[in-house]
């Protein structure tokens, strides 16, 4: 149709071309919109000139989970999701969820069916002998190491070496030092723990991992205090003063050695808050957290004096949940039930669920078959291990048929994420708020879960912040443990080899090509399984 001219002989507009011309104004104001409020929640370092970030800070702690670290009260988180990316909906994103294990993945960027760290416990392949790498002498004689190194996984320790000779990277921690050692791995320069020497907790080493002579003195002993308390009986600390005394031996060792890795790993939150009564449990959770802010303030000042600061990217990384325990099941139901398959257990490891080895593999199946038979209550699943071609999984024996599918499903792939030669035969999978009895540490019973697949274990939470950070953003996404360890190598500028983490392209002001399409295809998977997980363990009437 030819187009109608006016007076002065020029084409008259149309309808479609107003709309057109108005759609461009819009844009051109949405766009200049954009990228005002792109400008204010950006910080002073990302709109410099880019460069990568130099030094990395990572907080390692467990017991928190949601918005609990997102308090106004707190100053320095506070500040640090300013300038940065929080990640309220993060979760472990795999299984067991035991301290080690989750620290060996958030190191790695990957799962414990790579990196070897099966959890607190299991056998070992070749000489069928029960593995406990996790106690504090095993640790410092090298255990940690002599698990996660044969594996061949990178590490952020690792990919940092690679890029950077002269690299250092340090871990301190507590009294228990196998989550330090995991977290740091193999290539690390220096591991710090808390050690008992008679009256005193002192630094002690990991073997291959010591200090250089004079870093440390006797001035960094602190005394063994006395009382009844919670803390005191469960850690030998006062409560808060085992994070307080990690704060500053990492503050000082940063000082004195100018890592370029820094993992601190506040040990506190994780264990009380298994073991606080009911009416304490509040009370204790917010008097550590109000500690615990007050020891990444005095970290961040040791940035500071480096002069290093203003490149540096901090995480902050709780990296699971407790469940409050309602109801307990008892060892001997699982153990008891598998004596008729011909078979025994070589180990029981059991929290919000149970793990079981077997002496012989063979009878995984029969195993499960014999505890789905005992009808044992408040079990949501049964899963025993098979071999598929070259790879291990687990496959469902008993799914609670009141259990939705997406449940079932976030089982499954939490489950096969441990899924290797020497993981567990038969694992149980307890219903919400269940936990094992007979869990006493020091004459306190265990009053929440921190090992399992239900929602309040897997739950915890996840802040990148500082050079190369988007500053002042909530993300919605279900972020992974594994997802850090790529996404600092990327904010480093550093090439990672193959990892089961993503890069989470919503944390970076510049994202590496391709992050940003690679988190939008997961979001929809993990919105579905963590919702489906949430809303199980929150049913109404439950």
């Amino acid at each position: 149709m030819p187009r109608r001219e006016d007076t002065r002989g020029h084409p008259r507009p149309t309808l479609g071309y107003l709309v057109f011309t108005i759609f461009l104004v819009v844009s051109a104001f949405g766009a200049g919109y954009a990228a005002l409020s792109l400008h204010h929640r950006s910080n002073i370092n990302a709109a410099a000139p880019f460069h990568p970030a130099m030094r990395a800070v990572i907080f390692v702690l467990g017991g928190y989970s949601g918005t609990q670290l997102l308090n106004p009260a707190l100053p320095n988180l506070s500040a640090l999701a300013t300038q940065g990316v929080a990640y309220p909906n993060a979760w472990a994103g795999e299984f067991p969820t035991s301290p080690a294990t989750l620290a060996a993945s958030l190191g790695t960027g990957q799962f414990p069916s790579h990196d070897g760290m099966l959890g607190n416990e299991w056998a070992d392949v070749r000489t069928h002998q029960v593995v406990n790498p996790v106690g504090l002498q095993q640790v410092l004689t090298g255990s940690i190491d002599q698990i996660l190194e044969p594996t061949g996984t990178s590490s952020l320790a690792s990919i940092v070496k690679a890029h950077r000779p002269n690299s250092k990277v340090v871990a301190v921690g507590g009294a228990n030092c196998a989550a330090a050692s995991a977290a740091a791995s193999w290539d690390a320069d220096y591991v710090v723990c808390a050690g008992r020497s008679g009256k005193y907790w002192k630094p002690v080493y990991v073997a291959g991992h010591s200090l250089p002579a004079g870093v440390l003195g006797r001035e960094d002993r602190v005394r063994v205090p006395r009382g009844r308390g919670l803390a005191l009986s469960l850690e030998g600390w006062s409560l808060g003063s085992q994070d307080d005394w990690v704060a500053r031996e990492a503050a000082k060792v940063m000082r004195r050695v100018a890592p370029d890795v820094t993992y601190v790993l506040l040990p506190e939150p994780d264990l009380l808050s298994q073991y606080a009564p009911p009416d304490q449990r509040s009370g204790v959770m917010s008097h550590l957290l109000t500690g615990i802010d007050r020891d990444i303030g005095m970290v961040i000042g040791a940035t500071r004096a480096m002069k290093s600061f203003s490149s540096t990217v901090f995480a902050v990384a709780s990296t699971r949940g407790f469940e409050p325990i309602a109801s307990k099941l008892t060892r001997r139901k699982f153990t008891d039930a598998i004596i008729g398959t011909g078979t025994q257990s070589t180990y029981l490891w059991a929290d919000g669920a149970a793990m079981l080895g077997l002496t012989d593999a063979s009878q995984a199946e029969a195993a499960a078959q014999v505890i789905q038979s005992e009808r044992i209550r408040a079990i949501d699943g049964i899963y025993y291990k098979v071999r598929q071609t070259k790879t291990w999984s687990y496959k469902a024996q008993y799914i609670n048929p009141d259990m939705p599918v997406n449940v079932a499903d976030a089982q499954s792939y939490l489950l096969n994420t441990e899924a290797a030669a020497g993981s567990a035969e038969v694992v149980a999978v307890y219903g919400p708020h269940t936990g094992t009895r007979g869990d006493v540490l020091s004459g306190h019973t265990r009053t929440g879960t921190g090992m399992g697949l239900q929602w309040d274990n897997q739950h915890g939470f996840l802040l990148l912040s500082g050079h190369g950070a988007n500053a002042g953003i909530r993300s919605s996404y279900a972020a992974r443990m594994v997802d850090l360890t790529p996404t600092l190598a990327a904010l480093l500028n550093l090439q990672t080899t193959s990892i089961d983490g993503s890069v989470l392209a919503d944390a970076m002001f510049r994202p590496t090509p391709g992050s940003s399409a690679r988190q939008a295809k997961q979001a929809p998977r993990w919105t579905i399984l963590t919702r489906a997980l949430a809303d199980w363990e929150n049913r109404p009437g439950f």
